[in-house]
């Protein structure tokens, strides 16, 4: 099974890229036992009425946290154009050093041979 949660802004958060800020703190600031509660509380009130038992059901708990995933992405039409000349030649970028806007891994299709 797949458990998929995600972090709500803090309240004073007034702007988009306070709250995904905000929110990845707070997601950086959990310990496993945080996560390892809120997965079984919430499957218990799922579906523990069904028949599920969290401490004899539950296996094993994977957390994956991926704070990344609060970055802010910059929007053309609010955003001002950043420098275009950190593009990479060949239109290959790597995640940890994006040459564009946006915090994901690019490729190029055309680039190769």
């Amino acid at each position: 099974m797949v458990f998929w949660g995600s972090i709500s802004p803090p309240e004073d958060a007034d702007d988009l890229k306070s709250q995904l800020r905000g929110s990845r703190e707070k997601m950086l600031a959990l310990t496993f036992d945080d996560f390892e509660r809120e997965v079984r509380t919430v499957l218990h009130g799922l579906l523990g009425p069904a028949g599920f038992d969290v401490t004899e059901d539950i296996l094993a708990i994977t957390v994956n946290r991926w704070p990344h995933g609060y970055s802010y992405e910059y929007m053309q039409l609010w955003d001002p154009v950043r420098d275009k000349s950190r593009v990479h030649p060949g239109g290959i970028c790597l995640a940890e050093r994006p040459s564009r806007r946006r915090q994901r891994t690019e490729f190029n299709h055309e680039s190769l041979p």
